[in-house]
C-alpha cells in the first residue's frame, strides 16, 4: 500500500507542476511578467467630484469604483488645462508648449479648425509609434476623440503619428454636433450673436465718416464703400464661424482616414465607441497591444443613447456619465472574457476639469450639463477653485486609478503628486520598450514605485510639477506645485487677459485644496528658488530654446482644407448611411 501511494505521489507531481506552469503563463500574472497590454481610458471634462469612488452620492459609478478598487487611486493626478495638452502630453511625455501646443495670441486652448495645418507630428517618437515600430510588431489602437490636430489632409489623423487604426473623432464635441435643442449652438447661431454685440456695424459705421473727411470722398462713393467693406466683413466673420467647431461640418467621424458619417450622431458615439474597443479585444491579431478610447462624454453639452436617457433621474450630465461607466464595465468584462485581465494595465483618468463657461458666449453653463468641481475630504465637501483652462485645482486635478494584477495590490491609494506626464514613461518602465529605447528628455516620470509602495511623501515623482498653458506675447498662465505647496505667479482670465501676482499666490494643497487662504511668499523663498533653478534646468524658461515661440492654434486655416465626405464648392453636404449592430454589447 505503500509503495503505491509513493508512486502515486512521484506521478501526480510532475502533472501538477505542468499545470502550475500552464496557469502561470496563460495568466501571466507574475512579477516577472516584461509585456503587458495596456489600455487607456480617458473621459472628456470629468470633474474629480463626480466619482462615486471619490466620495460622490449623486450617482453610483460602480464599473469605475471596481476599477479603482482593484488597483491604485490617485488623489493628486494633475493633468493639463485643455483637452489637446492632456492628450499631447499622454502620447509624448512631454509639456505641450514644447510642441507649440499652448495658447496662443488667438486666445484658443485647442485646435478649432479641421481646416488648420496644424497637429501632432509623426516624425517625433510618441507612445504609439514606439508600439508599433517595426522591431515591436505590438499594435497601437486609438478610438475615439484625438484632438491633436487633422492637418487639412489628414497629415496628424492618429494613423500617420502611429496608430495602426483609428476610429472616433478629431475634435471634441461640441454644441454645433449636440442633437439636443435646447443646447444646439451652431455656427450660424455664432455668427448672429457675433452681430448682436454690433462689431461689424460699428466699424463699418465708422469707416464710412472717416472716408469723407479724410480723402474728400463723395458720399455716394462713401456709401458703396460701406456696403463693399461692410460685406466683405460679414464675409469673412461667417467663413470664419463655418471654419470652426460650432459647425456640423466638425463633427466627422472617421474610420482610419476615411471620413464615414457628417455630421455624426452624437447619442450614438459611445456605444460606437465601446463596439469597436470590444470587437478589437475579441479578434485582434497582435498578443500584445496598446489601446487609448477616448470618449466625448461627458463634456458639454453632454449627450447620452436612448438606452441612458434619463437613467440617472438628475440630469444629462449624469446620464453621460452612467453612460461611460458601462462602457469601462463591458470593456474590463471583455478583458475577463478573453483571459487577459491579468496582463492587461488598465487606467482611467479625465483629461481636465469640468468646463463651467460657454467659451462662445460667455455665459454659465447649466448645471445640468456640466459637473461638480467639489473635492470630498473625509467629512467634508471643498469646492475646487478654478474651471477646465485654468492652473488652479478645479482645472487640473483630476481623477486617475491603475490596475494591474500581480504588480499593484488592490485598494491602494496615493497622495503623492502625479501628473499625466509620467503615463508614456511608466509604459516604457512597464514593458520591453526600455530595453530597445533609452529616453532622456521626458517632462515626466514612471510611477511604478508606486505601485508597491504608495505611502510615500508627496513630492516623492515631482521635486516641481509645472503648470504651463499659454504661449501668447500677453502672458502667460502658469503655477508650480511643489509636493504640498503650489504657487500661481500669473492669472489668466477670458474677460480680463492676463496679470502677474507680482509676489506669487502661495498655498498649502493639502490643508487648503480649495486655495482660499494664500501664504506667504517670503516664507517660502527657498522653494522658489529651488522652482527657477529647475526651470532653468528643464529649459522650461519663457521664449527658451526648448520652448515653441508660436502656437499650433493660431494657424490660419484655408477654407478648402475643411474636411468633406461629399463636397459641393467649398461646402460640405448630406450626412452618410452608417449603422452598426449594437445586439452584442446590449445583449450581454
Amino acid at each position: 500500500m505503500k509503495i503505491k501511494m509513493y508512486l502515486n505521489d512521484q506521478c501526480s507531481f510532475p502533472i501538477k507542476l505542468l499545470g502550475t506552469l500552464i496557469h502561470l503563463y496563460y495568466t501571466n500574472a507574475s512579477p516577472g511578467n516584461p509585456k503587458p497590454n495596456v489600455v487607456i481610458l480617458i473621459a472628456d471634462d470629468l470633474g474629480i467630484g463626480d466619482l462615486s469612488c471619490y466620495g460622490s452620492q449623486v450617482v453610483k459609478t460602480r464599473s469605475i469604483d471596481t476599477l479603482a478598487a482593484q488597483g491604485l487611486k490617485f488623489n493628486r493626478m494633475y493633468s493639463m488645462s485643455s483637452d489637446t495638452g492632456t492628450m499631447a502630453a499622454i502620447i509624448t511625455g512631454m509639456y505641450p508648449v514644447r510642441k507649440g501646443l499652448g495658447k496662443g495670441n488667438l486666445g484658443w486652448s485647442s485646435f478649432w479648425s479641421l481646416a488648420q495645418s496644424g497637429g501632432l507630428s509623426g516624425q517625433d517618437p510618441n507612445i504609439a509609434s514606439l508600439y508599433t515600430s517595426s522591431s515591436m510588431k505590438h499594435h497601437a489602437m486609438f478610438m475615439g476623440r484625438w484632438d491633436l490636430g487633422a492637418g487639412g489632409q489628414g497629415q496628424h489623423l492618429p494613423g500617420s503619428t502611429g496608430f495602426v487604426s483609428f476610429y472616433g473623432t478629431p475634435m471634441s464635441h461640441s454644441s454645433g454636433c449636440s442633437s439636443n435643442q435646447t443646447f444646439r449652438f451652431t455656427d450660424w447661431d455664432f455668427f448672429l450673436h457675433l452681430l448682436r454685440q454690433n462689431q461689424i456695424a460699428i466699424a463699418s459705421i465708422t469707416l464710412a465718416c472717416l472716408l469723407p473727411r479724410l480723402f474728400g470722398i463723395k458720399r455716394e462713393v462713401s456709401l458703396f464703400l460701406l456696403i463693399v467693406v461692410g460685406g466683405l466683413c460679414l464675409g469673412v466673420l461667417r467663413m470664419y464661424c463655418w471654419m470652426g467647431p460650432l459647425s456640423p461640418n466638425s463633427c466627422v467621424l472617421y474610420r482610419d482616414n476615411v471620413i464615414i458619417e457628417q455630421p455624426y450622431q452624437d447619442d450614438k458615439m459611445t456605444q460606437r465607441v465601446t463596439l469597436e474597443a470590444v470587437n478589437y479585444l475579441k479578434y485582434r491579431r497582435s498578443k500584445t497591444f496598446f489601446l487609448m478610447v477616448s470618449y466625448s462624454q461627458p463634456k458639454y453639452p453632454a449627450f447620452s443613447s436612448d438606452q441612458f436617457k434619463n437613467k440617472s433621474g438628475i440630469s444629462p450630465y449624469y446620464d453621460a456619465l452612467l453612460e461611460i461607466d458601462w462602457s469601462v464595465g463591458k470593456i474590463l468584462q471583455t478583458l475577463e472574457n478573453e483571459g487577459i485581465s491579468n496582463e492587461t494595465v488598465v487606467m482611467f483618468l479625465s483629461d481636465n476639469g469640468p468646463q463651467l463657461i460657454d467659451i462662445f458666449t460667455g455665459n454659465k453653463i447649466h448645471s445640468s450639463m456640466t459637473g461638480q468641481n467639489i473635492l470630498h475630504s473625509g467629512q467634508k465637501k471643498v469646492t475646487l477653485k478654478g474651471e477646465k483652462g485654468s492652473s488652479y485645482e478645479g482645472g487640473i486635478r483630476v481623477p486617475a486609478m491603475i490596475r494591474w494584477p500581480g504588480h499593484i495590490p488592490p485598494g491602494t491609494e496615493t497622495d503623492v503628486v502625479a501628473s499625466v506626464l509620467d503615463i508614456f514613461p511608466t509604459v516604457i518602465d512597464i514593458s520591453e520598450i526600455k530595453k530597445k529605447y533609452q529616453f532622456t528628455k521626458f517632462d515626466g516620470e514612471s510611477l511604478v514605485s508606486l505601485f508597491k509602495n504608495p505611502k510615500q511623501k508627496t513630492d516623492t515623482i515631482h521635486s516641481n510639477l509645472f503648470h504651463i498653458c499659454d504661449l501668447s506675447k500677453s502672458g502667460s498662465d502658469w503655477a508650480v506645485t511643489a509636493g504640498d505647496i503650489k504657487f500661481h505667479f500669473t492669472e489668466c482670465t477670458k474677460d480680463k487677459g492676463c496679470k502677474s501676482h507680482g509676489a506669487p499666490l502661495v498655498y498649502n494643497i493639502t490643508n487648503d485644496p480649495g486655495e482660499t487662504v494664500p501664504l506667504s511668499a517670503k516664507e517660502h523663498a527657498g522653494i522658489l528658488y529651488n522652482i527657477q533653478l529647475d526651470m532653468a534646468h528643464s529649459n522650461l524658461m519663457f521664449n527658451g530654446p526648448e520652448i515653441s515661440q508660436t502656437s499650433q492654434f493660431d494657424e490660419i486655416p484655408l477654407p478648402w482644407n475643411v474636411p468633406c465626405a461629399r463636397k459641393h464648392l467649398l461646402f460640405c453636404y448630406k450626412e452618410l448611411d452608417h449603422k452598426e449592430n449594437f445586439n452584442s454589447l446590449n445583449g450581454d
